[in-house]
């Protein structure tokens, strides 16, 4: 049985419970669009797709010198990565708690309290993964991202073509608006301007209900019945009608996240709809955190492990007062090749009148991190993500 508090928090430790303990959430929605991968070093960068829209090739006469095709449409994008890192402390009441049941020899006992301390550092752990999502769902829903807290703040831009991002004319929810029209165009645009093929749309909740209640849609899908106003159109029959007129699946993403002042934000925001292909946008890329570069192997200063590909626990021992600081650090940055085959439409949902804040207003580090994800909320069987 370890005889201190520095043999009983060690990051190995924090690292397997984390790894092992069940998964209640659904998953973050950025995982699927933009997996992850390690690379070393803080500074990224990528080759944005080009246009994928087939040129035809050129004639030539006879013993002519060949022309060269240039490679147009592609664009180096480089960033450094944003460096995220929270520590907690053992208080001095779980210390007591720990001093307690080394004295008693009750390792049931013991048991509690430690994975106490782990939860503490696994809620680190997924305000990483809260801060990661904050900034792909910004990339997505806006072709920026905005991170900022502890003196530090970035501007990232990933080079979305202005005219990917859309304003409806007609929000959804307005009479004569054609919610099948705008989605469309959005499809045509993107073929047009890349070959890409538009098959998925990822809107919240609120704009989902938007569209069961449009009233040309009603009107189209409830053609034999005589009250279409009071009729309701099913999710089924929605995300059918859809999928069978557009070649688009619609996925309902409702989670979200709250900041350091307690206010929660959508990933993606009331009225925007992120029509994008059918394959990866891009990667959530790692780099070599100082506590993986430096600290990795040096046990006696500290003891480090790593999680979800490239997140460091740092657990250190504190002489004064006696303690253990368990630090969760990241270096982070998604790419986003794809950006040119991303269509954003907003404004499909009337804004409300109040000030709400569920909008997805930016990132900070800060915020991300003393945050936590919200479970999905819809109702909706349109799939969730």
């Amino acid at each position: 049985m370890p005889q201190s508090i520095f043999d009983m928090i060690r990051a190995q430790d924090v690292a397997v419970y984390y790894t092992t303990m069940p998964q209640t959430e659904p998953p973050f929605l950025g995982d699927e669009l933009f997996p992850a991968k390690k690379q070393l070093g803080m500074d990224l960068a990528y080759i944005k797709g080009a246009n994928n829209t087939q040129v035809a090739l050129r004639p030539s006469a006879f013993d002519a010198n060949v022309i060269p095709r240039g490679r147009q449409g592609f664009a180096e994008i480089k960033h450094s990565m944003p460096y995220y890192k929270e520590s907690t402390y053992i208080d001095e009441e779980i210390r007591q708690k720990l001093l307690l049941v080394q004295s008693s020899n009750n390792p049931a006992y013991q048991d509690v309290i430690v994975n106490n301390i782990f939860n503490n550092v696994t809620q680190l752990v997924t305000s990483a993964q809260i801060s990661r999502e904050i900034v792909r769902m910004q990339a997505l829903t806006t072709g920026y991202a905005t991170i900022s807290g502890n003196g530090t703040s970035y501007v990232i831009d990933f080079d979305m073509p202005a005219s990917n991002r859309v304003a409806a004319k007609v929000a959804w929810d307005q009479a004569k608006s054609n919610p099948l029209t705008d989605i469309k165009n959005a499809k045509r645009a993107i073929s047009y301007a890349t070959g890409q093929t538009i098959t998925r749309a990822v809107v919240n909740q609120t704009t989902w209900d938007a569209l069961l209640a449009n009233e040309t849609i009603k009107a189209t899908l409830l053609v034999n019945n005589a009250n279409t106003a009071n009729a309701m159109v099913l999710d089924p029959q929605l995300q059918s009608f859809l999928q069978s007129n557009t070649g688009i699946q619609f996925v309902v993403y409702d989670k979200g996240y709250k900041d350091v002042n307690n206010a929660f934000h959508q990933y993606i925001p009331d009225g925007v709809v992120a029509f994008l292909p059918g394959q990866s946008l891009g990667s959530t890329w790692f780099g070599t955190t100082p506590e993986e570069a430096d600290l990795m192997g040096i046990s006696n200063i500290a003891n480090v492990a790593m999680v979800d590909t490239g997140v460091a626990i740092t657990t250190m021992a504190k002489a004064e007062p006696v303690n253990v600081e368990t630090k969760v650090s990241q270096l982070t940055l998604p790419s986003f090749e794809m950006a040119d085959s991303v269509y954003v439409l907003s404004g499909v949902v009337t804004p409300a009148t109040d000030d709400s804040s569920t909008t997805n207003t930016g990132a900070t580090s800060s915020a991300a991190s003393s945050g936590s994800a919200a479970a999905s909320g819809a109702s909706s069987s349109a799939p969730k993500a």
